[in-house]
């Protein structure tokens, strides 16, 4: 895989960060860098299932059944937040029973989207 920044190769971090989106984008040759200027394009939808394949190990591993997009991904609008669920309900379909994830957009600040899942972890354990 690609170097990544800790130093390892083949990180999630190499193939779902908006970096390698614009890296891509760039090899490509288009002139759009971020997700926003993507919506509609077949590169938002491998980035999603890049996305997607990183949260698929999560589902797996804790089964937290809600993911919430925010930041640039929040700006990537409803077909790049459905294609991110579908595909992390497609491949974690084999836990029956189990509740499908979710993913919804949260328009607050990166900071406050994960002082919320923590504490809302927090509650639903104790």
């Amino acid at each position: 895989g690609r170097p990544c920044t800790c130093g390892a190769r083949g990180c999630w971090k190499t193939v779902a960060t908006t970096p390698w989106l614009r890296a891509e984008a760039d090899r490509r040759g288009l002139p759009a860098r971020s997700v926003r200027e993507l919506a509609g394009h077949p590169l938002l939808d491998e980035y999603a299932a890049n996305i997607a394949l990183g949260l698929v190990n999560i589902q797996q591993l804790f089964a937290p059944g809600l993911f919430v997009l925010h930041g640039e991904a929040a700006d990537g609008g409803e077909r790049f937040r459905s294609r991110i669920e579908e595909r992390l309900r497609e491949d974690s379909s084999w836990a029956s029973g189990a509740e499908p994830p979710r993913v919804v957009v949260s328009p607050g600040p990166a900071d406050d989207v994960a002082l919320l899942g923590g504490a809302g972890l927090v509650l639903s354990h104790h």
